[in-house]
């Protein structure tokens, strides 16, 4: 189990960001329910593309173990392959398979993670052309669509503060970098600049973006990012 840091939104007003020390595994769903909705491009952002590629074409070293290179995962098939299919819930859930065992170059994505209905929506979106996916079997799958309105970007750290803000939300009279105070209009980029997988997740308002992997591992790539509208 991978020691992280856990933030927490708190929404009275303004955002505020706590943060608590604990291990990711605590993030599990509440009372059993399954996780909302999450486009599989938000998913692929934050989790995927920081080994795979911004666009899923491959050919990068895994940041978690650097004697491995990421597959191309987004193919832009036009016809259905259940093998395929099956290959991508298998190593998603327990984690990279080679030579007959399960290795640590890509952790696995279990339930309380990844939720079968967010899982569904990732594998078919890797795999296919429109209208059944969202891949291109030239130019690899697109990013998530940018929210409208203007951006803060919130950074996860490995040590203390831990995260901060671009003390570009205005509305905060303290200018206080660990608190967000958002406006009408504007949203939240998280990055996660950490070589930690971490999250920010708020139960009571239904925030969790699932893991956010190393953004640093692709410098010349937008990768490691969550966008939040609250």
């Amino acid at each position: 189990m991978t020691l992280g840091v856990r933030l927490t939104l708190l929404t009275v007003g303004v955002v505020c960001l706590t943060s608590l020390c604990g291990f990711l595994g605590e993030m599990v769903l509440v009372s059993g329910e399954e996780s909302p909705s999450v486009h599989p491009a938000k998913v692929f952002a934050a989790s995927c593309s920081t080994c795979h590629g911004e666009r899923g074409l491959g050919g990068n070293t895994s940041w978690v173990n650097p004697s491995r290179y990421a597959p191309r995962i987004a193919h832009g098939l036009s016809t259905r392959n259940a093998f395929l299919e099956d290959r991508y819930r298998l190593i998603i859930r327990n984690g990279s398979y080679y030579a007959g065992g399960f290795r640590h170059a890509m952790p696995a994505f279990g339930a309380s993670v990844l939720s079968d209905t967010n899982l569904e929506s990732l594998v078919t979106w890797l795999l296919y052309a429109p209208p059944l996916g969202g891949s291109n079997s030239q130019t690899g799958v697109p990013p998530p669509a940018r929210p409208k309105g203007r951006e803060i970007l919130v950074e996860i750290l490995d040590e203390a503060p831990w995260f901060q803000d671009d003390e570009s939300d205005a509305r905060d009279p303290f200018g206080d970098r660990r608190r967000v105070v958002l406006s009408e209009g504007e949203y939240i980029k998280v990055v996660n600049r950490g070589k930690t997988w971490h999250t920010v997740t708020n139960t009571q308002v239904g925030v969790d973006t699932g893991f956010i992997g190393y953004s640093g591992n692709l410098p010349n790539q937008d990768t490691g990012y969550f966008y939040l509208e609250l």
